[in-house]
């Protein structure tokens, strides 16, 4: 089975369980670049909510990893505002329906998934995220994202495997 893990993090957090799923699974991975990449300043806070609130899709970069060359994708970007991050929206409608297997790994404040971020995800692909994990910026501050990402790829098992031959 072939694992793709797709990723967009201005912070490094996403990029980090990115990192972590990819060794896990022994998957590549690919980063979603922004045309006019933004900044940590003020500035680019302010261009992160304005997109979140009028879900607008930033212009990406090209990547040379399609998603419909694996057998499962796992997207992982941040939430902002209880939205999507911008750049990982742009990526999911351009590329989310090519997916065989489309999962999702959040990087949110609360660690929560908020309603509006999955509906969001179901609209632009078609279907829910599958597998599905939540990291937290507590997970991260008590040094406890790492060991919840493993022990979450530990538990997917390729599809593959779920049909031993006789």
């Amino acid at each position: 089975m072939s694992d793709l893990i797709v990723y967009y993090s201005l912070s490094g957090k996403a990029k980090l369980v990115a990192e972590w799923l990819a060794e896990a699974l022994g998957a590549d991975t690919a980063e979603i670049v922004e045309a006019e990449p933004r900044d940590f300043e003020a500035r680019g806070m302010v261009r992160c909510l304005f997109d979140s609130f009028l879900r607008r899709k930033p212009a990406i970069r090209p990547m040379a990893k399609a998603a419909a060359a694996y057998d499962r994708v796992i997207l992982t970007c941040p939430v902002w505002a209880a939205r999507i991050a911008g750049p990982a929206r742009t990526w999911l409608h351009q590329e989310g329906r090519n997916a065989k297997v489309l999962g999702l790994a959040l990087q949110s404040g609360a660690g929560r998934a908020y309603p509006k971020v999955l509906a969001e995800f179901e609209a632009a692909v078609g279907r829910r995220p599958d597998p599905f994990i939540t990291v937290s910026e507590a997970d991260h501050g008590n040094r406890l994202a790492e060991e919840k990402v493993r022990t979450f790829a530990a538990g997917l098992v390729p599809t593959a495997a779920k049909f031993e031959k006789n």
